[in-house]
């Protein structure tokens, strides 16, 4: 009997006591601390390295554009430079041209 006078229950073949329940309460409540731990601290790495890869991205696109940006400058320069030398073509021909017909004239 207990303080209350009434008898006390055992548990039956099976059954669990209330310390038994409540360690098992607190082993379940440890394992699944540790899986919503381990849930953040993977979402914390996969934030990591998509911010990593953003970044690596943006230093190799920035790399990239800056060696694209000297060969089309280069590309520009070489343009200028084959026009100029068609206009200096042209005007020498132009030249050579006026020369003739002042000869024809002469």
């Amino acid at each position: 009997m207990n303080k209350e006078g009434t008898l006390k229950r055992f548990p039956e073949k099976g059954e669990l006591t209330a310390e038994e329940t409540k360690k098992r309460f607190d082993r379940i409540d440890f394992i699944l601390f540790g899986v919503v731990l381990a849930v953040l601290i993977g979402m914390i790495a996969l934030l990591f390295s998509v911010v990593a890869m953003f970044w690596d991205q943006m230093r190799l696109n920035n790399a990239a554009y800056h060696d694209y940006a000297s060969k089309l400058e280069i590309q520009n320069q070489y343009l200028q430079t084959v026009s100029e030398i068609g206009d200096k073509q042209a005007d020498i021909l132009k030249k050579i041209d006026d020369l003739d017909q002042e000869k024809v004239k002469n």
